[in-house]
């Protein structure tokens, strides 16, 4: 059987015209397929002329995601187009919550690059769209969402009197995808920060920037501590780092002159 081939989108995808939808295999229409049994369904679709497999986390949840894993392990992956979707949930009582929250669908696409245990998907989107989130606001980071590097930094010089994780945020997002402040880098210096950052190219770090308060600029040296290639979801999976600190309090303020 062949099949033909369609563009989908503006960004040069190219997928074959006939699809196969991945959830019967072990979710919701049956009793689920065996995985020796389902990944001989997928790799005779893929001889069939099929190169779209599309999936979605809410499907089991989370297995379906890993049982195309594991197919897509015995078929050439540059030939292979995997779609998943994020959006979609199950609460302790069984019903449908939907969440189009920017941070939500970061934390889902490394959930699903780990279960699909890849380093890309070709196609991500929501499943569901959430009407209370502005469609501008989820997909903003879009362009950094599948990153292919984690990296600690350690931004030494950021002074302690704009110590703000607001503002180290958008200082980092001119380079790569913030994730969290780790912490400073000791007790005493709360000048030196460390920072976990999603990255699509390490070449893209700096070794120096600056932060702008008040009109101005206070340089900032870059230095990278750590980096690791590939998927990361649990917070174990980065390299380790000092524990977390608190910031000083502010010292006092002078009494005024008499």
């Amino acid at each position: 059987m062949a099949t033909s081939r369609v563009k989908l989108g503006s960004q040069g995808l190219e997928v074959s015209k006939l699809g196969f939808g991945c959830m019967g295999l072990s979710y919701a229409y049956n009793s689920p397929v065996s995985d020796d049994d389902s990944i001989s369904i997928i790799k005779h679709a893929f001889d069939s002329g099929i190169t779209f497999f599309v999936t979605s986390d809410v499907y089991g949840p989370h297995t379906n995601e890993i049982l195309v894993g594991k197919a897509l392990k015995h078929l050439p992956r540059e030939k292979v187009q995997e779609a998943t979707k994020f959006g979609n949930s199950r609460n302790a009582a069984g019903n449908l919550v939907i969440c189009g929250k920017p941070d939500y669908a970061r934390v889902c696409c490394e959930a699903s690059l780990k279960r699909l245990e890849v380093e890309y998907i070709d196609l991500y989107y929501q499943h569901r769209i959430d009407t209370t989130i502005p469609i501008e606001e989820t997909t903003h980071n879009a362009n950094v969402i599948v990153p292919r590097f984690k990296v600690l930094l350690d931004l030494v010089g950021v002074p302690v009197h704009i110590w703000d994780e607001k503002k180290i945020a958008r200082m980092v997002s001119k380079f790569g995808l913030f994730l969290v402040t780790i912490a400073p880098e000791h007790a005493t210096n709360f000048m030196a920060v460390r920072v976990a950052v999603a990255m699509d190219d390490l070449a893209k770090i700096p070794l120096s920037m600056g932060i702008v308060v008040g009109g101005l600029e206070h340089p900032v040296r870059i230095r990278t501590i750590a980096w690791k290639k590939g998927a990361i979801y649990e917070v174990a999976d980065f390299p380790k780092a000092p524990p977390r600190l608190h910031r000083p309090p502010s010292p006092p303020s002078p009494p005024p002159s008499e």
